[in-house]
């Protein structure tokens, strides 16, 4: 063979070996065995509750990439419909501008008073009252999160006008580590706190707060091309949320709530 057609040959092998290459990455993306997905939520949901998820779901898909982020309703709105993310998991309330957007929603927002395992108001046999909550410095989240809201709204309607903040702007890890080693108390979404149940270091104090009108969803373009393995992963994620709301309800039954309109 000569010099010229040695190399013809070199290209030939290696425009087939590429010819099979992409042939088996379109017939894996086609599948839902490969591909990439973006995707975002607030980190207190992501962390405790959706980092789980993702892993589960890449031990039965292991050639999936997913590139993970972080953000809030507004920026993740706008990501998802400037076509920045494939996916997200974001809180909305009704009132909210979804034009544009599929939102499937997997979990009623409710917050809950977070607080130690072995905390002084867990050990009294009597029922917590509202004033009591003003004797605790609090935990807040960082500013442009949906808890501080919460926070300031649950407080005025439980009766509160002000309490003490002792500490504030940390993420979720930040601020359980600081609940772990302190009386502090904090609002919580209630899925947060029930998925570290088993973890017996912070627990739910038995009185109820006024429930955000929001619910937590999956959100992705309307009108946009989903991969398919996104939405496998959208269907895990529905999947996984049907089996935490079922066990949290059951664990809701199970506990005497306190009323915060008569406790006042």
């Amino acid at each position: 063979m000569t010099r010229l057609g040695d190399e013809l040959a070199q290209i030939g092998l290696n425009v087939e070996s590429s010819q099979e290459r992409a042939g088996r990455l379109v017939n894996e993306f086609r599948s839902g065995l490969g591909g990439q997905i973006r995707f975002a939520g607030p980190p207190f949901f992501v962390d405790a509750l959706v980092a789980p998820m993702i892993a589960r779901f890449q031990s039965h898909h292991p050639t999936i990439r997913i590139e993970q982020s972080y953000g809030y309703p507004i920026e993740l709105t706008n990501k998802v419909q400037g076509g920045e993310l494939d996916l997200a998991m974001c809180p909305l309330d009704p009132l909210q501008d979804t034009s544009g957007l599929s939102f499937v929603s997997v979990l009623p927002v409710r917050n809950v008073i977070a607080a130690r395992h072995g905390h002084p108001l867990l050990s009294q046999k009597k029922a917590i009252v509202v004033s009591q909550l003003a004797d605790y410095a609090w935990v807040a989240p960082p500013e442009n999160s949906p808890l501080i809201a919460d926070l300031r709204s649950s407080l005025l309607n439980a009766g509160l006008q002000s309490v003490t903040i002792g500490y504030s702007g940390a993420g979720l890890a930040g601020q359980i580590n600081h609940l772990r080693n302190s009386d502090c108390l904090a609002i919580l979404p209630h899925s947060v706190v029930f998925e570290m149940r088993h973890d017996q270091s912070i627990t739910a104090l038995p009185f109820s707060l006024t429930a955000p009108v929001r619910s937590l969803g999956l959100m992705s373009r309307k009108g946009r091309f989903l991969s398919p393995i996104a939405e496998l992963l959208r269907d895990h994620f529905v999947a996984e949320f049907g089996v935490i709301q079922g066990l949290i309800g059951r664990h809701e039954r199970t506990v005497l709530w306190g009323n915060s309109a008569s406790s006042r």
